[in-house]
């Protein structure tokens, strides 16, 4: 028997915290995209940070920059307490 699944609005729209990391040395994903993607998960209210990387090619950031990558991840990671307890 199947049961139904009734949701609130509230229930079903989740807020994400995204962080986007990408390069303008990336030639498969153009930067532009990336940060068109990032402003349209903003205005649907998600929590948005973003690590641009001006020379790293495509998945390559980590090795190419490694200081400012793991600096990002730790900062997005520590951000994340406060931006979850504000919900």
């Amino acid at each position: 028997m199947l049961q139904s699944c009734e949701a609130t609005q509230a229930e079903i729209q989740k807020i994400f915290h995204l962080l986007f990391m990408y390069s303008q040395g990336d030639d498969l994903v153009a930067a532009h995209a990336v940060e068109s993607v990032a402003g349209a998960m903003e205005a649907q209210g998600d929590s948005v940070a973003l690590c641009e990387f001006q020379a790293s090619p495509h998945v390559a950031h980590l090795r190419t920059h490694r200081k400012q990558y793991l600096t990002a991840i730790d900062d997005f990671f520590r951000n994340l307490d406060t931006l979850t307890a504000s919900q």
